[in-house]
């Protein structure tokens, strides 16, 4: 078998890789183009951590699906193997691909992580790796004020849109709506130092203050008045501590 070079030879590996299903010289292909390109890396770690997750909630998560999501993945788990892993390698583009595995993952949730810190932490990494995956930039100019507008005008949110912070390397680059639960939320992005942050509103909720660390990242908890705030990002605790404090002293 050939070397593998590209991410469209790795994107037809990927799932068997994931699942364990590869052969020998296949995993070793697509392993030696995880170590050059940090994009497949990303995916594939991606969705390993939705699979767990689900793996590890399964008893806990049967039932808590719609009925209908329930049903269409039965269908789909019905027919051979192959014909799946045809479907999504070639009908599927391999970022799309990460996204529908981490938006199962986080449908699979939905009942749940109206009651628990960890499950709240877990669907909300999830979002943080697919909104960043996908969605990052499509928001328009990434301007506080515009996007405090927008909340505002569209979903009646009255909501401070943290400006990013030069003397932490915080850089706001765009803000979405997300779906939580029973109800809509607000994502805001940035990048620090490069690397992805997230800052989720959640308008009409107070939960406890905490910290929990799932999925590689860590979910910093807290409310003001009646919205509950949470920090996802992957960093040391040093720079996680200016940046929630950063985004503590600008949200009212």
């Amino acid at each position: 078998m050939k070397t593998m070079v590209t991410c469209r030879d790795v994107d037809t590996l990927m799932t068997p890789y994931v699942d364990g299903e590869a052969g020998g010289q296949e995993r070793a292909a697509v392993e030696a183009h995880l170590g050059e390109c940090p994009v497949c890396h990303d995916r594939a770690r991606a969705e390993g951590a939705a699979k767990r997750v689900l793996r590890e909630r399964a008893a806990s998560i049967v039932g808590q699906a719609p009925l209908g999501l329930r049903t269409r993945i039965a269908v789909t788990a019905a027919r051979p193997r192959e014909a799946r892993r045809w479907r999504l390698s070639r009908l599927v583009t391999a970022p799309i691909a990460a996204a529908v595995v981490l938006a199962l993952a986080a449908v699979a949730l939905y009942g749940l992580a109206g009651r628990s810190s960890v499950l709240l932490a877990a669907q909300l990494t999830l979002d943080h790796l697919k909104c960043f995956s996908l969605f990052e930039g499509q928001s328009g100019p990434p301007d506080s004020k515009v996007l405090e507008a927008r909340f505002r005008d569209d979903y009646g949110w009255h909501l401070t849109v943290p400006a990013g912070s030069s003397s932490d390397g915080l850089v706001l680059t765009g803000a979405r709506r997300c779906f939580y639960h029973d109800g809509r939320i607000a994502h805001v992005m940035y990048r620090q130092d490069g690397n992805p942050v997230s800052l989720f509103m959640l308008p009409r909720t107070e939960r406890l203050a905490g910290t929990v660390r799932v999925l590689g990242h860590e979910s910093r908890i807290w409310s003001r008045g009646s919205t509950t705030y949470v920090l996802v990002a992957q960093a040391p605790e040093a720079q996680l501590d200016r940046i929630e404090g950063h985004l503590r002293g600008s949200v009212r």
